[in-house]
């Protein structure tokens, strides 16, 4: 399987519902559970100004992927959400926000796209 920021997030945080993650902690996590496909990544990187030759920059690289993946995640999978402050989290949730702003049970229909409470 190839590096995909989007599955690899969403598979965290649905295997852990309501648990909140910094981005920088997805990305600690991708390195440690895919370490090839990380290495992979890094062998094809073509970049010159931050070359991904330390693992620092590689985990750098992957913190600002998810970050500028976070729009398409929550459009994709409208259970994962993320905090508005920073720094920004991420979560799964089978809530939903009623016109109060209080938090309500709801169950998820993918086939239907749409929320039922």
């Amino acid at each position: 399987m190839g590096f995909s920021i989007q599955k690899y997030v969403s598979d965290l945080l649905r295997n852990n519902p309501e648990t909140r993650y910094t981005a920088r902690q997805i990305a600690e996590w991708i390195v440690t559970k895919f370490p090839e496909e990380v290495e992979a990544k890094r062998q094809k990187s073509q970049a010159k100004v931050v070359p991904l030759d330390t693992n620092e920059a590689m985990l750098t690289q992957i913190v600002a992927e998810i970050g500028a993946q976070r729009k398409n995640l929550e459009k994709k999978y409208p259970d994962i959400r993320t905090t508005e402050g920073r720094p920004r989290k991420y979560f799964s949730t089978s809530k939903v926000d009623d016109v109060d702003g209080e938090a309500v049970e709801t169950k998820i229909y993918p086939d239907l796209k749409c929320h039922i409470p």
